[in-house]
């Protein structure tokens, strides 16, 4: 519990022989030695209720987390569920498959690969630096 070397008890000791003499010394170090075992019991039952208080304190949050990520995925399969029953035919869901895609910062739709029109100048995307016009 306390770093104490030996040579720091040694001194204390030497002190305690001088203060209280040597006839009391073992009674003195005697009840000494009870207090710090009392103490020591004392000090490791209190980190035990400590300890035990913050796990089960953990575990609630633990479950309460555990319970509301189950009432989400939930949530989100019935969303799910309501939207894939929204969708009345098969043919819908082909077209859904296959829209183009829409960039959301034009608002506009951007020309895949496969439709987009060679000769069309705002849907073609060139990999390549501009040739130099000299």
């Amino acid at each position: 519990m306390f770093d104490i070397g030996f040579w720091e008890v040694f001194v204390i000791g030497i002190i305690a022989l001088f203060v209280v003499g040597p006839e009391r010394l073992p009674d003195l170090a005697r009840k000494a030695g009870m207090y710090y075992s009392r103490l020591s019991r004392f000090i490791s039952g209190v980190k035990a209720d400590i300890d035990r208080e913050m796990g089960a304190g953990n575990l609630r949050e633990l479950k309460e987390v555990q319970d509301q990520f189950r009432q989400a995925q939930q949530d989100f399969k019935s969303a799910g569920n309501s939207i894939m029953e929204s969708i009345p035919n098969p043919e819908l869901d082909d077209a859904l498959i296959n829209a183009p895609a829409v960039d959301l910062k034009k608002s506009r739709p951007v020309a895949t690969d496969a439709a987009a029109d060679p000769d069309d100048p705002s849907a073609r995307q060139d990999k390549t630096a501009p040739a130099d016009s000299k």
